[in-house]
């Protein structure tokens, strides 16, 4: 680099440093002045992050060790957000109310669509032998068109805007670190303990993130000020690990037996084993896309059995 400055093939080494400086501390500006605005509202994500920092000089004293600390993201909402939904006060209204205490089965079953529900799942059976078949796939377009028909809400595609924040070197899993992470990243947004803006923000990440969020305003609910209370948080538990806890869920319940091949031709390790798929190394964080590929592949293959039994005639008395 010394060189290649010299012979002037590109910029000094400090040059490029203060020039990335100055784009930082730009987004960090940009993102204050969003978080700041009352008219915009934006969602926090965060994680753990981990860091080897591996010395290739060993001596006494440079040893290898972990760098631990937090990152986190702002993601702008889009402009066509309604941020009255964000009212604090709204939502202190509604637990005033205690409506919980009426919240029965029968009222939550009465929230879903069971008519769409049903619609759905028989397109999905319809789905799998229209793709599956080649004689059919000529009729995947209707399939798609029936399925675009039957949706009642559906999310448009949209782009959104992501500023990264700068990472905080606390450690997620002790508590007193962990808030103090999260008033660096609560500053970076513009929001403060002395100045905030009284609404709601959305925080989330992972188990790990989310159930120590709860255990921060467990520990902090005495506190009269909402920000002090972490009252103004909302955590919420990402799609995605949502996802990937339930997939673990199915390994858990349907793989059979861990050890050894499974004999159980109802089990997915039984399934897994005639396509030549090994069993998971760790059946508490099952890699994500290939158990999901693998557990598809044998819905479609079931479906598929299905399917053929009752082209077969062969049903049996009493049977579906």
């Amino acid at each position: 680099m010394a060189y290649n400055y010299r012979i002037s093939t590109m910029p000094s080494y400090s040059k490029i440093y203060r020039s990335l400086e100055g784009l930082s501390t730009e987004e960090a500006l940009v993102t204050l002045n969003h978080g700041r605005d009352p008219t915009k509202a934006g969602i926090l994500l965060f994680d753990n992050v981990q860091n080897l920092a591996r010395i290739r000089d060993l001596r006494i004293g440079r040893e290898n060790h972990m760098n631990v600390g937090m990152s986190g993201l702002w993601v702008e909402a889009s402009d066509s957000t309604d941020v009255a939904v964000f009212d604090l006060n709204d939502k202190q209204r509604f637990i005033a109310n205690s409506q919980r205490a009426d919240l029965t089965v029968d009222t939550l079953l009465g929230f879903l669509d069971q008519e769409e529900a049903n619609a759905t799942g028989y397109l999905e059976w319809m789905e799998v032998l229209v793709r599956c078949t080649k004689p059919l796939n000529h009729y995947m377009a209707e399939v798609s068109a029936r399925y675009r028909a039957t949706a009642k809400l559906v999310i448009p595609l949209q782009k959104f805007v992501v500023h990264p924040l700068a990472a905080s070197g606390k450690k997620q899993t002790i508590p007193s670190e962990f808030k103090d992470g999260l008033l660096d990243f609560l500053a970076q947004v513009g929001q403060l303990p002395a100045d905030y803006i009284l609404r709601k923000l959305i925080i989330g990440g992972d188990g790990l993130s989310y159930a120590m969020v709860l255990q921060l305003q467990a520990y902090l609910q005495f506190h009269k000020d909402p920000f002090k209370s972490f009252e103004i948080l909302e955590p919420q538990l990402q799609v995605w690990h949502t996802k990937w806890t339930d997939l673990i869920r199915i390994f858990q319940t349907h793989w059979g037996r861990v050890s050894g091949k499974s004999t159980n031709p109802a089990s997915l390790g039984h399934s897994a084993g005639k396509i030549g798929r090994a069993a998971p190394s760790n059946m508490k964080k099952v890699e994500f896309y290939p158990g999901s590929q693998l557990v598809h592949l044998v819905l479609d293959a079931r479906m598929l059995d299905c399917w053929r039994f009752i082209a077969s005639g062969n049903r049996q008395e009493g049977g579906h």
